[in-house]
């Protein structure tokens, strides 16, 4: 993985040093949800500036996931979804920009926050998957 300084930023930002990657990755996507709320708010005062503001906020969030992503050949087929995930999110995000479009806010508020459960989920089903092999491995230190 290489360094992106959007990333680091917002790593920071929201203070998750001791979160594992799954849960990072969920509150950013989180706090870009936040952004994207705080832009609709500007767009339905007509407020263009600190709507685009926010929206670069989220921008920022959402490249900086984009550019941490592995490149381990392994991983190519979720690279190649997320990396269209990402592609759609900033679309959305142009298009509330473009068209100061309350229902592109909320097109993107909801997948974001979709996107973070489903990293959660994930998160959870790969610790499981942890403990089931670190307890068959015990399992059969105990037999041999």
């Amino acid at each position: 993985m290489q360094y992106n300084p959007y990333a680091a930023k917002a790593y920071q930002q929201i203070n998750v040093q001791s979160l594992s990657p799954g849960e990072q990755v969920a509150r950013l996507l989180e706090t870009a949800a936040k952004h994207i709320a705080r832009a609709r708010a500007h767009a339905e005062a007509r407020e263009f500036e600190q709507r685009f503001n926010a929206t670069e906020d989220a921008m920022k969030i959402i490249t900086g996931l984009q550019g941490c992503l592995s490149a381990d050949p392994q991983a190519n087929a979720m690279r190649t979804t997320l990396e269209n995930y990402y592609a759609g999110v900033i679309l959305l995000i142009s298009r509330i920009n473009i068209r100061n479009d309350p229902a592109a806010c909320d097109a993107a508020i909801a997948s974001l926050k979709t996107m973070a459960d489903t990293w959660r989920e994930a998160e959870k089903i790969a610790q499981s998957n942890h403990e089931a092999a670190a307890s068959l491995g015990h399992l059969d230190e105990t037999l041999c």
